[in-house]
């Protein structure tokens, strides 16, 4: 038997259990959006670009649980580089990751190309003043195997609790989004997100460690390439599941003034911060 095979099974185990908890986490929230889906419709949606479905719903963002599972046939090496990552926050450059992995560069990038032609990871260009060939920074798109399942467990504690109570706890779902992100600020090494221009960085990367697979636009709002309450097969989450994730957002920066605006773009979802009636932006 190969060395790596015990590895690789581990690993093949750990996506398993991480798509598994997704699984069950978007079960329970479906339940409860048809729980009370008649009180729902009959409330109405929120205004324009506030958690609805007015976007195209034909091109949503990827599933996380396929993302995951593409993470699942990553080879050794590049294992080591999604691992250096994450351990970097989820971001980082050739000259961190040569030096992490005792690697020369080249070797790097040919490895970084191969995980960016997986969809695992994604290139920005650094802006810098000098000439030449902008640097690159490489975000890993697939969440932490156990970041990710600690936050979604969160939630389905919360949703079991409330059915434990035989309904009467909140069902609304900015309230259980808001009950949430409450949860997560309180658990060990997190805290409420600042507003204004630390807000939009410190977002990117929780965003990243639930799974949504997020960059900054040029525009200076947020773009969710990845949803985990999207199925495998692309089926698009009811709008309660999106007032969900907006009510979490929403709780989880303060007093800024948060937009989910579901499917605006082909492929993703945005998100846009406000404070004192301006945007938000990165590096701002």
């Amino acid at each position: 038997m190969s060395i790596h095979a015990p590895i690789k099974t581990a690993r093949a185990v750990c996506h398993a259990m991480c798509a598994a908890t997704l699984f069950f986490t978007v079960f329970i929230v479906q339940f409860f959006a048809t729980k009370d889906v008649a009180a729902y419709f009959q409330k109405g949606f929120t205004t324009v670009g506030d958690s609805n479905h007015n976007g195209d719903v034909t091109s949503p963002p990827q599933s996380t649980a396929a993302l995951i599972g593409e993470g699942a046939v990553s080879s050794a090496k590049q294992h080591e580089i999604l691992r250096v990552l994450h351990q970097n926050g989820g971001i980082a450059d050739v000259t961190l990751l040569s030096k992490a992995l005792n690697m020369h560069p080249n070797t790097v990038r040919g490895h970084l190309d191969s995980l960016i032609d997986g969809g695992l990871v994604s290139a920005t260009p650094v802006k810098t003043s000098g000439r030449g060939r902008p640097a690159l920074q490489y975000r890993v798109r697939t969440p932490h195997q156990a970041t990710i399942a600690d936050a979604y467990i969160d939630l389905i504690g919360l949703l079991a609790s409330t059915l434990d109570s035989g309904g009467s706890g909140t069902t609304d779902p900015e309230g259980i989004g808001r009950a949430w992100a409450a949860a997560r600020s309180a658990a060990p090494g997190l805290a409420e997100l600042q507003p204004v221009a630390s807000t939009v960085e410190a977002l990117l990367d929780e965003l990243a460690v639930l799974g949504f697979d997020p960059y900054i636009r040029e525009s200076g709002e947020l773009g969710l390439c990845s949803c985990p309450f999207i199925r495998r097969d692309g089926a698009v989450p009811p709008p309660y599941i999106c007032r969900l994730h907006a009510g979490y957002l929403r709780g989880r920066v303060g007093g800024t003034t948060v937009t989910l605006n579901p499917f605006d773009q082909p492929g993703e979802c945005g998100i846009s911060l406000h404070d004192g009636g301006e945007s938000a932006t990165a590096g701002t």
